[in-house]
């Protein structure tokens, strides 16, 4: 399921590209995932897999990219229990100079009851390559982003200095 993001006056929105994939190859990856959901780095939404049930994934998917945008960065991620069944594991994105991108956050089902969660470093591991790819269309998306918004503002630019050489023509006249 593709969300539609509208950012006005954020930075390099991300453009329709649809997330289905990255989810259905988390999926594969991660069987036991119940949830799936995708954030840009304003904390927006972009992608929820079919069914997500889980408003505590929301806030803790909120909470990590606040309290990364507020310090100075660098996390991967961590896992955070939610209840004896189930835990939460949050990535971090990152573009190549190291600024948050977006997030990932996963709801799975542990099967070990009452036992610990499987450690992060194990999954993040798992998901290594779909996380990799993500991070890379993230960055590639806003690259585009940025570029549409500086010939934007340079067509602009464009207008105005014709429109005052046809002003300045017409008054010559």
């Amino acid at each position: 399921m593709q969300l539609a993001v509208a950012l006005d006056g954020a930075p390099a929105p991300i453009g329709a590209t649809t997330f289905d994939p990255y989810g259905q190859l988390v999926k594969m990856l991660l069987p036991r995932a119940q949830s799936i959901a995708i954030y840009d780095r304003m904390g927006l939404p972009v992608w929820l897999n079919d069914g997500l049930d889980s408003p505590e994934l929301h806030r803790i998917l909120q909470d990590a990219l606040a309290q990364d945008l507020g310090a100075s960065g660098g996390g991967e991620g961590y896992a955070e229990s939610i209840d004896r069944d189930h835990c939460a594991y949050v990535f971090l994105l990152r573009d190549p100079d190291a600024r948050l991108i977006g997030a990932v956050g996963i709801v799975c089902r542990e099967s070990r009851q009452g036992n610990d969660p499987r450690p992060f470093a194990l999954v993040q591991g798992l998901l290594r390559p779909a996380l990799e790819c993500l991070q890379r269309e993230l960055t590639s998306q806003y690259s585009i982003g940025d570029l549409q918004r500086s010939l934007l503002v340079r067509d602009r630019d464009l207008e105005l200095l014709l429109g005052a050489a046809q002003d300045e023509a017409a008054a010559s006249e």
